[in-house]
């Protein structure tokens, strides 16, 4: 984390809590996504119609990243 003159931010993460420069920050996340609610699961399909890559998709510019993580 950053404060508006690019300096870092100390952050930490303890049983829950969130240590951002010295001031506890209790936080909820509210997750949207595809939600099914009569089966009460999330939606696969992004999954099922093959638009998830199955090795990491970071290995090109600008990343260049040189992980070889894959999906069995």
């Amino acid at each position: 984390m950053r404060d508006p003159n690019n300096n870092a931010i100390s952050a930490t993460l303890d049983s829950g809590h969130i240590f951002i420069g010295g001031i506890t920050v209790n936080a909820k996340v509210f997750l949207q996504g595809p939600f099914n609610i009569s089966a009460n699961l999330m939606n696969s399909n992004l999954n099922s119609l093959g638009y998830l890559p199955l090795s990491q998709p970071y290995n090109t510019t600008p990343w260049d990243y040189t992980g070889t993580e894959t999906v069995l």
